[in-house]
């Protein structure tokens, strides 16, 4: 080409000036999204572990209270004793660890012992037992924790809704709460 004021031809690389800088910009910026959505994949798997994490936690503590009350025939023939709502369990009368219990106190002390040791493994761990309405020799056991630890927000879990049977027994899951729902036959 040539220069208008000089009348001098150009090297052919001047029109090419820059021309590598920006192909290095667009290939940082491909590899910065790249790199972004890598760590984005990896933050949902840490989630979906943890998340599995407390799920199995739950079925543990189920069946926890189920091995409680197979230990404990009497408390639960009895009366049913076995059944607690969403509130912390009363307190038991008798330290049934140091001496001997009843069914019934045994019964009490195995749930105030297990809703502790609910609420204190899940974040916000809370539980629930019944008798299921569908057959009385089962114990339904439903335990709740907060699916987001850094966020109280109602709204990130849809309530768990379970109509137990067509008489109008409903359990529902505490707002904002992920629920497992277990059923065992103590005897």
């Amino acid at each position: 080409m040539l220069n208008s004021t000089t009348n001098q031809r150009r090297p052919r690389h001047a029109h090419q000036a820059g021309a590598a800088l920006l192909e290095s910009l667009v290939a940082l910026l491909v590899l910065a999204i790249g790199v972004l959505g890598l760590l984005g994949v990896q933050l949902r798997n840490v989630t979906e572990n943890q998340t599995a994490n407390h799920r199995q936690i739950a079925v543990r503590l189920a069946d926890d209270l189920l091995e409680r009350m197979k230990t404990n025939p009497l408390g639960w023939a009895a009366t049913n004793q076995y059944t607690v709502g969403w509130g912390a369990a009363p307190a038991a009368a008798v330290n049934c660890a140091a001496a001997a219990c009843t069914g019934a106190q045994k019964a009490a002390w195995d749930l105030a012992q297990w809703k502790v040791v609910v609420a204190g493994t899940l974040p916000a761990g809370q539980a629930t037992s019944f008798v299921s309405p569908a057959d009385a020799r089962q114990l339904g056991v439903m335990i709740a924790w907060r699916a987001n630890e850094r966020s109280a927000d109602a709204d990130y879990v849809a309530p768990f809704n379970v109509n137990i049977n067509d008489g109008g027994t409903v359990v529902t899951c505490p707002a904002g709460r992920v629920c497992h729902l277990a059923f065992g036959q103590p005897q």
